[in-house]
């Protein structure tokens, strides 16, 4: 099993141990990547290589087409192939500054993304996507911070980008501060 990818990470010093344990892990192939997590039978997947070597190559998104894998599986098995480190985000013990900057709760939402916490100059986030690069572009642009983005689940991100403003992942928008006093009485 590829123990390093493990989500159960709930601190920033576990993540970043995590991280650079991970950069002695042996590589995985797509294939193994699937086997491991247990997504698809490795009988099945044997046959899918056999008749298309490419489908678990440069073809994987058909994966998600044949119905194989859900997108989301897809995702998180490309992780693994990348080496990218799992997050209990549900539980993650975010570790920003009070009323941080770094993203504004409304593309938090749309990117679906929940950033962790700063280390070495580096801002986590957890992402479902953690292998687009279009994203990780996007997030360094958004943020103006070197992003190292890790996986958790949808259900994961979702719950904790639910929990409301208070969330110390996300900036206070505009409309979240209190009306200003009136000085008239």
């Amino acid at each position: 099993m590829n123990s390093g990818n493990s989500s159960g990470h709930r601190t920033l010093f576990e993540l970043t141990q995590a991280i650079q344990a991970g950069a002695s892990r042996p590589l995985l192939s797509l294939q193994e990547a699937i086997v491991q997590l247990d997504l698809v039978p490795s009988a099945q997947l044997q046959k899918l290589a056999a008749e298309d070597p490419h489908l678990l190559r440069d073809r994987s998104a058909e994966l998600v087409q044949r119905g194989v894998l859900t997108a989301d599986e897809l995702c998180r098995a490309l992780a693994w192939v990348a080496g990218v480190v799992e997050v209990d985000v549900k539980h993650f013990d975010v570790e920003l500054p009070e009323h941080s900057a770094y993203l504004p709760a409304r593309e938090c939402r749309e990117l679906s993304v929940v950033p962790l916490g700063m280390a070495n100059e580096t801002l986590f986030i957890a992402s479902l996507n953690p292998t687009s690069e279009s994203l990780h572009r996007t997030l360094c642009e958004l943020t103006g911070h070197s992003v190292a983005l890790v996986w958790a689940s949808r259900t994961e991100i979702e719950s904790r980008l639910n929990e409301g403003p208070e969330v110390p992942t996300l900036q206070w928008e505009l409309t979240d501060w209190p009306a200003p006093k009136s000085d008239k009485h």
